[in-house]
């Protein structure tokens, strides 16, 4: 089996795992896994207005695009095909920020980063700088006073009153 036949199989893998997680949530949202000849697609566009939606596009040679609470990633690098799922159930678990940083005097947007916090402690992060401020004389970025702003989500499935744990 090449390496290509063996990425095939575990995107297969996970697509059905999605398939089986979305399950429990098909009343929660919309959720999509897309085989096509040059990609994998996974995504949820989730119904409560502030959970947070994705979309993964997985790309043959391990590279992947991430778009989660509308924050864009592209081209990274995928280790593992078995961590998808993991980081599925935390963003519809509502485990992410997205923290962007601000310069407190003009308000002129530094950076986004997206954090997501797995079940087992794991953690994704990614994130850019904005290419208009990386431009600024350095003595201005060193001595500006920053703001961080974290956005927090709200989980897929919303519960209302007790919990049966």
């Amino acid at each position: 089996m090449t390496t290509t036949d063996a990425f095939h199989r575990q995107m297969r893998d996970v697509a059905a795992q999605f398939y089986s997680w979305a399950r429990a949530f098909e009343e929660d949202g919309e959720f999509l896994a897309e085989d096509t000849a040059g990609y994998w697609r996974l995504a949820a566009c989730p119904k409560l207005a502030n959970a947070c939606a994705f979309e993964f596009v997985v790309h043959p040679g391990g590279k992947i695009d991430y778009f989660i609470g509308g924050e864009s990633y592209e081209e990274r690098q995928l280790a593992r095909t078995d961590s998808l799922l993991p980081l599925i159930e935390a963003i519809a678990g509502a485990c992410v920020i997205t923290r962007r940083t601000r310069s407190a005097n003009s308000n002129l947007l530094l950076s986004s980063e997206t954090i997501v916090t797995m079940a087992d402690g794991r953690i994704w992060r990614d994130g850019h700088d904005n290419p208009v401020a990386r431009s600024l004389p350095a003595a201005f970025a060193a001595a500006r006073p920053i703001i961080h702003d974290d956005h927090y989500f709200a989980p897929y499935r919303h519960y209302t009153g007790a919990r049966n744990d």
